[in-house]
């Protein structure tokens, strides 16, 4: 697997996105759905669907002719559609650090059940009231 695939399977997309995505890149000149479809090996009856979620993500970009042909994203632009989301998120986080450290504290306590009774897990318990951790003696 090559770089580029595995930074896009890291920022979360599929084994279809990352093939369509990492196809496109050997042709600038652009491709269409059924070259994509034979090139990138991704069946026909999903290449619509798959092209229409990395286009939703700014991941590519299209024209208007038809057949209706797509292209790769520079390298920086790729970069950027792929950073944005993670740093929306992160600045949401940032701005709403008490909501964020509830989200955080459920996560916490359903891992707790998932896993066994947390203190005897040697995780640390979480108030469910405050979100924070309780000391057991």
């Amino acid at each position: 697997m090559s770089s580029l695939e595995n930074a896009l399977k890291k920022a979360g997309l599929t084994d279809y996105e990352v093939k369509i995505r990492s196809s496109l890149s050997k042709y600038p000149d652009g491709l269409t759905a059924e070259e994509l479809s034979k090139i990138a090996r991704v069946p026909h009856a999903k290449i619509y669907s798959v092209l229409n979620g990395l286009a939703r993500h700014a991941l590519l970009h299209s024209d208007e002719s038809r057949p209706k042909k797509y292209y790769p994203l520079p390298a920086d632009a790729l970069a950027d559609a792929l950073v944005k989301p993670r740093k929306t998120e992160l600045e949401q986080i940032q701005a709403n650090p008490r909501e964020s450290s509830r989200v955080l504290s459920d996560d916490l306590l359903r891992t707790d059940v998932l896993i066994a009774d947390g203190k005897k897990a040697g995780i640390p318990a979480v108030d469910p009231d405050t979100h924070e951790y309780v000391q057991e003696s």
